[in-house]
């Protein structure tokens, strides 16, 4: 039961960082795209 118990708590800790991570990123794209479109 604890090994299972550590497991989920570790696959869920990368699932949000990923999420994080991904948000992160989109947000980086989505200042680029504008400051692009600002210079133009």
């Amino acid at each position: 039961m604890g090994a299972f118990l550590i497991a989920s708590a570790l696959i869920g800790s990368f699932v949000g960082a990923f999420v994080i991570q991904k948000a992160a990123l989109e947000g980086l794209f989505r200042i680029m795209n504008a400051e692009r479109r600002n210079r133009e």
